[in-house]
């Protein structure tokens, strides 16, 4: 595969993989190193959110014009004929705040955020700082201006100051190279874009004591928001991908050692601070990246997006958001299986595993494509879901009530036929499917129903299949 010349971050985290190789082989980068910062197994990150709820959005209608944008991705953030120029601001803006009232369980979008943003006791709005970390590493695969312009507004809303609000990338990726020009439009007047230098260190577990931004350290920053594309990456140990936990490789310098990533997110200036400083992550998965090259270990970080989920995630705690996005969007959506063991690390190096009871919502136009309105949160669910590229990418979510008992999936066509069917314990989460019947033969597109058994008790929805036109 040709590579473009690396320079920057991109290419120390190039030049560290290749000469640790020898020495880091059959390591994982995500084991928790014996030491903890300010993490400790249990926390919650906001009393008001449970750690384990993520919720994304899928949206055609996040595009201008959504066939154009999977079939001819722009190779550049800005420009004439730049990403930013496919999306629709309002409709991504009015769909954080959907996402918003689910993760915080409130009324309205203005209570919500008010309750997932929080600031210590010493501080007000108007002198409260924020900054937002993005990962500008590659202009052609960087989060995108309605996003970053949404937290700014809703800041503003809460009464911070616009100047005490900071965009950032710090290392060898400005972020002032990609959002200065947005600045007065898409992202607020008076918002500082910004690559500041390392000037503070910090303790990381396991690890000598690391440079970083001094404001991360003394004070100064109030509420961190961590905003990361869904990308792919040649490290294994890394599970070849980089979402919101690595986006902090450029909060702190890149390390591939073991323990570093998992280190690094425990550590005071990301997870400590009354209330804790990182307070909301987000997957900006409008477009992602899949690496092109049969050998994952030849994947880019600075691949370009080829894939166009048309989603957002977002949670309050970024294992949890990393995790799910792997699971739910780039192991059954992108077709990429996910790296095992280090996928599942990602969750027991901070105290959880894959059986935890994840509460995981998927909101958009389609009813189908999301949770019902509970008023309470269920008790379980089952995410289920296509796989196979020769496919649209669709999915059902269903909740059920817990029960110590075998559940089961049937998919019928309309004539009432069952076409496949699959058993479960109650405890699992999602089923992927690669639509084909018992014998293995694919199915034709068209409509079919699948239901839900649960403890005496079943549920249907309808599910369209599409051949894939991408």
């Amino acid at each position: 595969m040709e590579k473009k010349p690396n320079l920057g971050r991109r290419a120390f985290l190039k030049k560290t993989a290749i000469g640790a190789a020898g020495l880091t082989a059959g390591m994982s980068i995500l084991k928790p190193a014996k030491a903890q910062a300010a993490w400790t197994n249990g926390m919650q990150i906001n009393k008001n959110i449970d750690n384990l709820r993520v919720v994304s959005y899928y949206d055609e209608s996040m595009f201008t014009d959504f066939a154009k944008a999977s079939k001819t991705i722009p190779s550049t953030l800005g420009g004439s004929s730049g990403q930013e120029t496919l999306l629709s601001g309002k409709v991504i803006q009015n769909n954080m705040d959907a996402m918003a009232i689910k993760l915080a369980q409130k009324a309205d979008a203005a209570t919500s955020w008010a309750t997932i943003f929080t600031i210590p006791t010493t501080k007000t709005w108007a002198t409260a700082q924020a900054a937002i970390k993005v990962n500008c590493v590659d202009t052609v695969n960087m989060p995108h201006t309605p996003i970053i312009g949404k937290i700014c507004t809703v800041l503003i809303g809460l009464g911070m100051t616009a100047k005490n609000i900071t965009v950032y990338d710090s290392g060898g990726s400005p972020a002032g190279v990609g959002y200065s020009s947005f600045v007065g439009t898409t992202i607020p007047a008076g918002v500082v874009v910004s690559q500041p230098s390392r000037g503070g260190s910090a303790a990381v577990a396991g690890f000598s004591t690391q440079p970083i931004w001094a404001n991360l350290t003394n004070g100064n920053i109030d509420i961190l928001v961590n905003i990361g594309p869904n990308k792919c990456h040649f490290l294994q140990n890394c599970g070849h991908f980089t979402i919101t936990m690595k986006n902090h490789y450029g909060t702190f310098p890149a390390n591939h050692g073991n323990g570093y990533l998992v280190g690094i997110n425990q550590a005071d200036p990301i997870i400590g601070g009354t209330p804790p400083r990182q307070q909301l992550c987000i997957v900006d998965s409008l477009w992602a990246s899949v690496g092109t090259d049969s050998n994952p270990n030849n994947w880019q970080p600075s691949d370009p997006f080829n894939k166009t989920p048309a989603m957002i995630v977002m949670g309050t705690f970024s294992p949890i958001v990393d995790y799910l996005t792997v699971m739910k969007i780039r192991q059954p959506i992108l077709g990429v299986a996910p790296q095992q063991p280090e996928t599942d690390n990602i969750l027991t190096s901070f105290g959880y595993s894959s059986t935890s009871p994840f509460q995981y919502f998927e909101l958009g136009p389609t009813p189908v494509r999301g949770p019902a309105p509970d008023a309470e949160m269920p008790k379980a669910y089952m995410q289920f879901s296509l796989s196979n590229k020769r496919y649209v990418p669709t999915g059902l979510h269903f909740s059920f009530l817990r029960e110590n008992a075998v559940s089961e999936i049937k998919v019928t066509n309309l004539q009432g036929k069952v076409v496949r069917s699959f058993s479960f314990p109650s405890y699992k989460n999602s089923l992927v499917w690669d639509g084909a019947n018992a014998s293995g033969t694919f199915l034709k597109s068209g409509r079919y129903i699948v239901t839900l058994s649960s403890a005496g008790k079943s549920v249907s929805q309808e599910m369209t299949l599409m051949k894939a036109n991408f």
